[in-house]
């Protein structure tokens, strides 16, 4: 089975967490592909058995909870299209000491049922990545762990 890793970053949190998802899912023997969220093309979406949208939250002019802004380009390349009944899973990084914690999740949540995508799993929220390493890598290896798990059934 194929999952794309769809990801954008500030910090390189995201980028780190997302190829930890993708070890699980070389180790569970799926067939992962990551690539930026600005880069991702419509017939990739296609391609996949489940898509995987991870992002940090942000603010942008004050509006907390955003996702990262190359999720605007995503947008903009999937505009005209819709992927009914796709997998999609969300992995959110934030930091619960702002406002809207991982908001950037809800707003990805959104984008999946615009482009008539169905949400496949519980969506991962990360508190304060870096911060908590040792925790949130088990978290997201768990978590890749159970999305493999229902993947494979």
């Amino acid at each position: 089975m194929k999952i794309l890793l769809v990801y954008a970053t500030y910090s390189n949190s995201t980028f780190t967490a997302v190829h930890i998802a993708e070890q699980e899912f070389r180790d569970a023997e799926l067939e992962p592909q990551v690539i930026l969220a600005r880069d991702v093309q419509p017939s990739d979406i296609q391609a996949a058995d489940l898509v995987i949208l991870a992002s940090p939250s942000w603010d942008y002019h004050g509006d907390q909870g955003q996702p990262h802004e190359d999720y605007l380009i995503f947008r903009k390349t999937m505009e005209g299209n819709t992927f009914p009944n796709k997998q999609f899973a969300v992995l959110g990084l934030g930091d619960s000491t702002y406002t809207y914690f991982c908001g950037a999740v809800k707003h990805l949540e959104e984008l999946i049922s615009q482009l008539q995508g169905t949400l496949f799993h519980d969506s991962l929220k990360i508190d304060q990545f870096y911060m908590y390493e040792p925790e949130s890598t088990q978290k997201i290896k768990e978590w890749s762990r159970e999305v493999a798990k229902k993947v494979r059934a």
